[in-house]
């Protein structure tokens, strides 16, 4: 197990008010770390700083808490934006060539409930419906480390529990390194080892 992320002695000022003062986090390879804070607190400063500092150390997925999702590109194509033409490295960790690629897409539309939805343009989607697609961005390759913003504020119960059984299966069984942002103390409980409180 080695160090993939280390923060020492960060310090962060937004609008006149100090969001981290002499802040340090360390993440491990294959650690599940969850960020616990009111609403304000920095909890998607403190991703993007990881974001913005790291990416070109290893490599990240992150799902935004506001998306980001070409509004006007279908669910599909949202999903191979950002995928290289060349090849499709599967959130289960599967390598497809470019003959099974779209057997790839298909897999991780399924897993997301989003086979009905793939030809349909993001901005006709609900907030439920979006935030998956955002979901299965994220999970559309293999990095290093998962950034997962509130990723089940817009979840009925049954997506949220099938979310929760693809973190399951395709990050903590896998030994992938994630750190999650929720307000709900119980979701980090249930998917994390450690849980930092801002």
């Amino acid at each position: 197990m080695y160090k993939i992320i280390e923060i020492k002695d960060l310090n962060i000022t937004f609008d006149n008010k100090k969001l981290f003062e002499h802040f340090s986090l360390q993440i491990n390879q294959g650690e599940t770390t969850g960020i616990y804070a009111p609403t304000g607190k920095g909890k998607t400063t403190l991703l993007n700083y990881i974001a913005q500092n790291y990416y070109k150390k290893i490599k990240i997925s992150y799902a935004y808490q506001d998306n980001r999702l070409l509004q006007n590109k279908t669910v599909l194509q949202n999903i191979k934006f950002i995928i290289p033409k060349d090849k499709f490295n599967h959130y289960n960790c599967q390598q497809y060539s470019k003959k099974n690629t779209q057997s790839g897409f298909q897999n991780l539309l399924q897993q997301f409930d989003l086979v009905k939805q793939k030809n349909i343009p993001c901005k006709l989607l609900s907030g439920g419906e979006q935030q998956r697609v955002n979901l299965a961005r994220a999970f559309a390759f293999n990095p290093e480390l998962f950034l997962l913003d509130e990723p089940f504020t817009a979840q009925d119960v049954t997506h949220k529990t099938q979310l929760f059984s693809i973190i399951q299966q395709c990050i903590i069984e896998k030994n992938k390194t994630m750190i999650l942002v929720s307000h709900n103390f119980d979701d980090l409980k249930t998917l994390c080892k450690k849980i930092i409180n801002l």
